[in-house]
C-alpha cells in the first residue's frame, strides 16, 4: 500500500486537508476500473493508493462528488454574516442536476451498458464516456455574483452520441454567469459557440470573463478563442500563460490579464469584483494588472432599469430607501439574465479600474479590508470567504 509522493498525494503529505471530494469514490469503477484499465492507470493506482491510506489513517474524509446538491460544499466559518453565499454541484459522471431542488438526472450509460474496444483508447464510436467528459462541475454564488467551473467538460464524440456534448445541458442547469474558467484549457471540442449548430454551453453562460488555465503553448487553441470571442463580443479574456503565436489569434486585444494568477476579488456581498494579474515567476505575488470594478446586480423590488446601452440604472434597497451603489451607472449589454435562483434581469458594469480605490479596499498586504485574508488552493483555486470571496486561478 506504498504510493509515490507526486500530484495531490505530496499535498496530502504536506498539508493538512480535511475533506476530498472527488468523482469515484470509493470504488473507481466507472465507466471501468480506473485503476487497471485507464490509460494513466499507474497515476490513478497511486492517487487512490495515496487517497485510501490518508482515510484509513490520517482523519481525511472523502466523498464522492453529489451532482445537485447544495449542501456538499458550505462555508464553515461565519456562515451566518453570508447567507448569499452557496456551491451548486452541477454534474459528474454525467449525472446532471435537473434546476429542482438537488435532484439530478443520470445522462451516460449505466455501467453494465458500458461499451468500449480499448479503454486506454476511447473513441468517438464507443458507448462510453471519455474521462474529461465524467468531470465535476460547479457553480458558486455570492449575492449576485456568479462563477462556473466546469473542469474539462467537451463535447467531442457528441456527433456520434448526443449525451457526449455533457458541456451544453451543464451550461443551460447553471445559467448565465459573471466569471467562468475555460472548460478543458480552451482546447478543441470545448467552450460551445454553435459547432454545427449544436454545441451552445457560450449561449447559456455567457460569461463577462473568460479565464483560460493554460499549460501549453494551444491553450486555448486559436478556433476556440476566435469562436468564443466572436460570439461573445463583450466579453473579456485572462489566460495564465500565453506565447507570441497567439498574438496572431483575431481580437487577441480582448486579453486583458496574462501570464501571471488570475485572481476574481468579490466583495459589497457579491455586487462588485475585479479580476486581478499577479506575478507567478516569483512568490511575491506582485499585482501586474487591475481589470474593473465590474458590477453583477439583480435587481429587487423597488429597483429600475431598462438594461439598454447607455441609459442609466439605479439600485436602491427596496423599499424607497438609500441606493446600495451609484446613482447613475453607466450599462453595457443589457443582458436578461434566465437560468435557476435568478431574478429575471442582471445588469452589468464595466469601467477602467481605479487603482486608488482597488488599493483603499485591497491593502497591501493582499487581505480585504476587515478580513484576514487566508486562502486555500488546490490545483485551480481556492476561496476565501472574508469580506470579500476570492478564487485563485493557478497553472497546474
Amino acid at each position: 500500500s506504498s504510493y509515490t509522493q507526486q500530484s495531490l498525494p505530496l499535498i496530502l503529505d504536506n498539508f493538512e486537508v480535511g475533506k476530498l471530494m472527488d468523482r469515484g469514490w470509493p470504488d473507481y469503477d466507472y465507466p471501468f476500473d480506473m485503476c487497471t484499465l485507464a490509460d494513466n492507470a499507474a497515476n490513478c493506482r497511486n492517487y487512490v493508493t495515496a487517497v485510501k491510506w490518508h482515510n484509513a489513517n490520517n482523519g481525511l474524509k472523502v466523498e464522492r462528488f453529489v451532482a445537485g446538491s447544495k449542501s456538499q460544499i458550505t462555508l464553515q466559518q461565519d456562515a451566518a454574516s453570508y447567507p448569499t453565499f452557496t456551491v451548486r454541484n452541477l454534474s459528474v459522471n454525467g449525472n446532471i442536476w435537473t434546476g429542482n431542488g438537488e435532484e439530478s438526472k443520470a445522462t451516460f450509460p449505466e455501467l453494465k451498458d458500458i461499451k468500449v474496444a480499448d479503454p486506454k483508447n476511447i473513441g468517438s464510436a464507443d458507448n462510453c464516456p471519455a474521462e474529461n467528459h465524467n468531470s465535476c462541475a460547479a457553480k458558486f454564488s455570492y449575492g449576485a455574483f456568479d462563477f462556473f467551473a466546469g473542469g474539462d467538460l467537451q463535447y467531442n464524440g457528441f456527433s456520434t452520441y448526443s449525451w457526449k456534448d455533457i458541456e451544453t445541458p451543464v451550461a443551460k442547469v447553471c445559467g448565465e454567469v459573471d466569471v467562468m474558467k475555460a472548460d478543458h484549457h480552451g482546447t478543441i471540442a470545448t467552450n460551445g459557440y454553435g459547432e454545427r449548430g449544436l454545441a451552445w454551453a457560450m449561449k447559456y453562460l455567457k460569461p463577462k470573463c473568460w479565464v483560460v488555465n493554460s499549460w501549453t503553448d494551444q491553450h486555448p487553441r486559436q478556433a476556440t478563442y476566435e469562436g468564443v470571442t466572436g460570439y461573445l463580443s463583450d466579453m473579456d479574456v485572462f489566460i495564465t500563460n500565453t506565447c507570441s503565436d497567439m498574438q496572431k489569434y483575431n481580437d487577441f486585444n480582448r486579453v486583458k490579464g496574462s501570464n501571471g494568477h488570475i485572481v476574481v476579488r468579490v466583495y459589497d456581498g457579491g455586487a462588485k469584483y475585479y479580476v486581478v494579474t499577479v506575478s507567478d515567476s516569483d512568490e511575491k505575488m506582485t499585482v501586474k494588472q487591475i481589470a474593473g470594478p465590474s458590477f453583477a446586480l439583480s435587481p429587487q423590488a423597488g429597483q429600475t432599469g431598462h438594461g439598454k446601452h447607455g441609459e442609466n440604472y439605479r439600485q436602491g434597497d427596496g423599499n424607497g430607501g438609500q441606493s446600495r451603489c451609484e446613482s447613475s451607472v453607466q450599462l453595457t449589454g443589457g443582458d436578461v439574465i434566465g437560468g435557476p435562483e435568478h431574478s429575471p434581469s442582471r445588469y452589468h458594469r464595466k469601467e477602467s479600474a481605479d487603482k486608488e480605490d482597488y488599493d483603499r479596499t485591497f491593502p497591501q498586504d493582499g487581505s480585504p479590508s476587515g478580513s484576514q485574508g487566508d486562502e486555500t488552493g488546490g490545483d485551480e483555486g481556492g476561496l476565501d470567504c472574508g469580506q470579500a470571496g476570492i478564487f485563485y486561478h493557478r497553472k497546474i
